[in-house]
């Protein structure tokens, strides 16, 4: 009996996370903004908060 070796399927190449792709766009975005009013930055953060534990439920492989 031989062995048959078979090629792993997927790409052999690292590729870069898309969420670290989106992260990236957007901080680099954030300079063409106009400046923002102090609760305009709140809400901005508790957005930035929010978006952050959604993307480490999915990193974790679901909702929490």
């Amino acid at each position: 009996m031989s062995a048959t070796i078979i090629p792993f399927p997927g790409a052999t190449r690292a590729t870069p996370d898309p969420l670290d792709r989106l992260a990236e766009l957007l901080a680099n975005s954030r300079d063409e903004l106009p400046p923002a009013d102090a609760e305009q930055i709140k809400l901005l953060r508790r957005i930035d908060r929010k978006l952050g534990q959604l993307v480490k439920a999915i990193r974790q492989g679901g909702a929490q």
